[in-house]
């Protein structure tokens, strides 16, 4: 397969939102939710951001400077796919941004394919 892993990152996620988006649980979580769905030996989480995160509260001077640190940016929108331990994860913007954070090649790779 000549592929790179994120486009098969990127054709699972295709496959796969629609079937969330029909079969899921959302679980709110805050100012955010979480579409949960459980095919068989798979769980599947999609996190979707509907609000910015609260500003933090005045804390004490050590976590204020961590607070400073750059950080790297969160997306939108984020899949994790489980097959027992987590497989693969990924985060996306609307804009088109993307962002492949870990990927297991393997045999569940077919087996997500074939969901219906």
């Amino acid at each position: 397969m000549n592929d790179t892993l994120a486009e098969r990152a990127l054709a699972i996620r295709a496959h796969v939102l629609p079937l969330i988006r029909a079969h899921a649980t959302i679980e709110r979580t805050g100012h955010s939710g979480i579409a949960v769905w459980h095919p068989g030996p798979f769980r599947f989480a999609l996190r979707m951001a509907t609000a910015d995160w609260p500003a933090p509260q005045s804390a004490p001077a050590y976590s204020d400077a961590l607070a400073r640190q750059p950080a790297a940016s969160v997306l939108p929108y984020c899949l994790d796919v489980w097959h027992g331990p987590k497989v693969m994860s990924v985060e996306w913007a609307e804009t088109g941004a993307f962002r492949l954070l870990s990927f297991k090649s393997g045999e569940w790779e077919g087996a997500v394919r074939a969901l219906r």
